[in-house]
């Protein structure tokens, strides 16, 4: 039997864009880049906000959280009700500047 999980939130994810190279650490020439005193641009992909965070005013809070659990038979888990999802392994984005898939594929 497997689980079907619905989750939602806002998840921290830096990374450069064109035309940098998708692991360049800081950002040279693209629209994003680390501000002096900020961590390296690592395209780690963290749903729940890292220890040492600080947020920056008026942005939504960090985190995603199971929004629904259910068996496939349709039974409900309530157990997981507003548990939060995390990825193990700091898992990352690879896309190679869009030459890997396109955008919103």
């Amino acid at each position: 039997m497997m689980l079907v999980i619905t989750f939602s939130g806002w998840c921290l994810l830096r990374l450069a864009t064109d035309p940098d190279p998708t692991d360049e650490p800081r950002g040279l020439s693209g629209y994003t880049f680390a501000f002096a005193g900020e961590p390296d641009l690592d395209r780690i992909v963290r749903l729940q906000p890292p220890t040492d965070f600080s947020p920056r005013s008026h942005a939504p809070q960090l985190g995603v959280t199971v929004n629904a659990a259910t068996r496939t038979d349709g039974t409900p888990v309530p157990a997981l009700q507003g548990a939060a999802v995390d990825l193990l392994d700091e898992p990352r984005l690879e896309n190679r500047n869009w030459v890997l898939t396109l955008p919103g594929s």
